[in-house]
């Protein structure tokens, strides 16, 4: 077991760190604006972006600290970030589940192209992350614990301060802790500090005149994006949260088939949860399914609302949750009789397909196959052609 986790590790990070070096794009250069910012003067970067500051605290100090020649470089601590993270929740995983429902969620949490791409950009996606998997892993704990409580309001109070991912996240948690506690005290007492939190950051921030202009450029008439909601949520459980990268997605027969796969498998880890009789593992799984539905429920609000896009980057920070789901029901199909080495091989094969998606349609490779600096046009032909010129 050792040895298997050392390989995922090196793994992980030898596929991430060639995508630190990949172009910047509008997005993290506002970040890096945000580095020349007088932080005593303008701690919550109002007029410089319409995001939170905790993420932007964060990376000014690493920048002060290092000083890198080329700011890309200050996307490794993301990279070190994002795998703290799985490995964060695969020890959960381990102390409340089986050994292996852990490893087959670090293996796919590890080499997930949503996670190897997400974790190398200057944006405080990884770090809602992780605060949110902080703050799932707390919620499970003794909610009497004063200590635990302490924690909780911290991490969330952090949580509100870097990304409105965050807050989505908070809403299917606090649901979680009132069907564990059985009643509002718990709830209040856990939640009451970060309440009163995100209520004076959102005051502050509709007065942010970047805040102000994008709110008048709300359409509640229609969908950020026009779709099918059931069929949207579909494709963000198989191609966004797993098999592709935002637009970037290759839909050749063998991952169209594995995408399916991988919706039975979402399915199958419910009817588990549901069924399970050991009580604390049950609880495990009704929390993983709580917190993912409501999240994504409440995304796909935003996005039928007109503002919240529903996919990719936005709801990166739940896919620990979705990984997790699946682990449990590939566990419980390796109990079945001869049916333990085609899961394994199948789960081998999820990843290698995955990740060949990624090496074909990331960033780099588009660049360096079309020759520009950010390639917005026919994603899919680029993705294919380039791997038939890689079988060729």
């Amino acid at each position: 077991m050792r040895h298997a986790l050392v390989l995922i590790f090196i793994g992980g990070l030898f596929i991430r760190l060639p995508e630190v070096m990949r172009p910047l794009w509008s997005d993290e250069i506002i970040t890096l604006n945000t580095l020349s910012v007088n932080i005593l003067d303008n701690p919550l970067f109002t007029g410089v972006t319409t995001n939170l500051p905790f993420y932007f605290w964060v990376t000014s100090f690493l920048n002060w600290i290092f000083n890198p020649t080329d700011p890309r470089m200050l996307r490794v601590w993301g990279i070190l970030l994002n795998l703290a993270g799985g490995w964060l929740f695969y020890r959960f995983l381990l102390k409340h589940t089986k050994e292996n429902t852990a490893l087959i969620f670090l293996l796919l949490f590890t080499f997930s192209p949503l996670q190897i791409h997400y974790s190398a950009e200057l944006r405080p996606y990884v770090l809602s992350q992780f605060l949110i998997i902080l703050l799932f892993i707390l919620i499970n704990k003794d909610l009497n614990n004063k200590r635990n409580v302490v924690l909780i309001n911290l991490v969330t109070a952090l949580g509100m301060l870097t990304h409105y991912s965050f807050y989505i996240f908070c809403l299917g948690a606090g649901v979680c802790v009132l069907l564990k506690s059985k009643g509002l005290k718990t709830l209040v007492k856990t939640f009451l500090l970060p309440t009163v939190l995100a209520g004076l950051i959102t005051c502050i921030y509709f007065n942010n005149p970047l805040f102000k202009d994008s709110l008048q450029g709300l359409n509640l008439q229609r969908s950020y994006v026009s779709i099918d909601s059931v069929e949207r949520v579909k494709e963000v459980l198989t191609n966004y949260y797993y098999f592709g990268l935002y637009y970037y997605r290759l839909d050749f027969l063998a991952q169209f088939i594995l995408k399916k796969l991988f919706l039975v498998l979402v399915l199958l880890g419910t009817w588990v949860t549901i069924k399970d009789k050991d009580s604390r593992k049950k609880w495990i799984g009704i929390s993983l399914l709580v917190t993912l539905s409501a999240s994504l429920l409440i995304a796909l609000l935003g996005e039928i609302l007109g503002y919240y896009p529903f996919g990719g980057r936005h709801i990166m920070p739940f896919s620990f949750l979705l990984y997790a789901i699946v682990a449990l029901a590939l566990h419980r199909l390796t109990k079945i009789p001869r049916v333990g080495k085609i899961i394994t091989t199948l789960l081998l094969l999820t990843v290698l397909v995955s990740f060949i998606a990624f090496q074909s349609c990331s960033q780099i490779f588009l660049n360096r196959y079309t020759g520009t600096g950010d390639p917005q046009g026919d994603i899919y032909n680029y993705c294919m052609q380039g791997m038939l010129d890689r079988i060729k």
